[in-house]
Order: C-alpha cells, then structure tokens, then sequence
C-alpha cells in the first residue's frame, strides 16, 4: 500500500506540464488596463492542473513559467505593451515593456520560475497602451498568445 501511494505521487509529480493558448481572438480588451488572457485552449496539460484560463499548481515546488501575448488593433496603433504572469492574483513576474515596430501589432512575453505552493493558481494577464482606439485585441494562435508551466523541482 505505501509503495502505490508513493508511485501515484511520483506519477503526479513528474507529469505537472501544461501549455495553453487563446483558441480565438479576444476582443474588446480595455486600452490601458490589465486584462486577464483567456487561454481555452491546450496543446497540452499532463496532470490536468489548466482550467478556467488559469493553472492550478498541484503540489509544492517551482515552477518554470513562459508566456506570450499577441496584441492588435484595427484602428490606431498598438504603441506599447506587457505581459504579466499572476500567482493568486497578484503580480508575480512581468515582461519587459515592449514598443510597437510596425504600429498595430506587438508581442510581449515574459518568462520566469516561481516557487508555488499546493492549491496556488497561475494566469496570464495581458496590457496595451494604444492610439487612436479605446480597445484592441489579444491575437489568437498557439504561437502567438500562450502560457507553458513545467514543475522543475519539489
């Protein structure tokens, strides 16, 4: 009996990997205000720890974060902009401001390992400051808006 307890919490911990992406554009996101990215889709969530666009960490231990965030306007321009991983809500790790090259368009991303406790959540939050427009949108696509989360160590 002891032996399959531990077994089945080796089995949760070495399988706590999730990635997740915006499935299709989010739109009408706020100008200046931080806005949660509503990632419904997954490429993958071994443990099953991703939903309701947020990652549940299942036990104890860091955790390796990556995220990006595509933004776009159609009127005006998308002239700067971060990406913000939260832990319980509050700011746990921020990209680096990001200007616009082309005017309408920008990615932002941001990486880092955090140390989480069991039952604490992860979600990707997302910020523009716009021209032109009072709202703009995240882009959807596994390769442009996305959150990954790998348990590294207990």
């Amino acid at each position: 009996m002891w032996m399959q307890q531990v077994s089945a919490e080796m089995t949760r911990i070495n399988f706590s990997l999730a990635r997740a992406y915006l499935g299709t554009n989010q739109t009408g996101v706020a100008s200046v205000v931080y806005t949660k990215v509503l990632l419904g889709t997954e490429n993958y969530d071994i443990g099953n720890n991703f939903s309701s666009y947020k990652y549940v960490c299942p036990v104890t231990g860091y955790y390796s974060v990556k995220a990006s965030v595509y933004m776009v306007t159609v009127t005006g321009a998308v002239l700067s902009g971060l990406a913000s991983i939260r832990k319980n809500g509050v700011d746990a790790a921020q990209g680096t401001y990001v200007a616009s090259a082309n005017g309408n368009t920008l990615i932002a991303s941001v990486s880092s390992d955090l140390y989480c406790l069991a039952g604490e959540y992860l979600e990707l939050f997302g910020y523009a400051a716009t021209t032109g427009a009072t709202t703009f949108s995240f882009g959807a696509g596994s390769d442009l808006t996305f959150m990954s989360v790998h348990l590294i160590s207990t």
